[in-house]
């Protein structure tokens, strides 16, 4: 027996090694992979779900706040408290989806914002406050999202 012969047979292993450290490698690879994908698209979910309450939050709030003065134009009829009062339980579910999934910031904006939704009623000089605290939401939900400079919903 030659020693090239003695080489081959002490060294068998090595093409099953091979075959076998692949088959381990991928199959941990699809692990990951899957892992990963799962992770990002959990991300882009919660990110869509994000935006989508707080886009309905500030139509809620906008659409409260053309009731409110529609009744006080109208010297508080009926039909009108139904309308406030509605447009308030629209305004109070979608606060409670912000406070769900959104961070401290933009709660704490929403918060702000919602003050200075109820004090518009009473008076007009807050006005400037409820620009000023609809600025800061946005601008909370713009960074938490990573939007960067696209304008959230129409300023007043």
């Amino acid at each position: 027996m030659g020693a090239q012969q003695v080489v081959q047979q002490d060294l068998w292993y090595i093409p099953l090694v091979v075959v076998l450290l692949a088959g381990v490698m991928s199959f941990f690879g699809t692990l990951a992979a899957g892992f990963f994908t799962r992770r990002t698209e959990h991300y882009k979910w919660l990110r869509q779900e994000r935006l989508q309450a707080y886009a309905k939050y500030l139509a809620a709030l906008e659409a409260l706040h053309d009731t409110k003065l529609l009744f006080d134009a109208r010297n508080s009829s009926s039909p009108d408290v139904a309308r406030v009062l509605s447009g308030m339980s629209d305004v109070n579910t979608a606060r409670g989806i912000v406070f769900i999934l959104g961070s401290a910031p933009v709660q704490r904006a929403a918060s702000d914002l919602w003050e200075a939704s109820n004090s518009l009623a009473s008076d007009e000089d807050v006005l400037p406050r409820y620009r000023e605290a609809r600025r800061v939401f946005t601008g909370a939900v713009k960074t938490e999202l990573g939007l960067g400079a696209v304008v959230v919903g129409a300023s007043r």
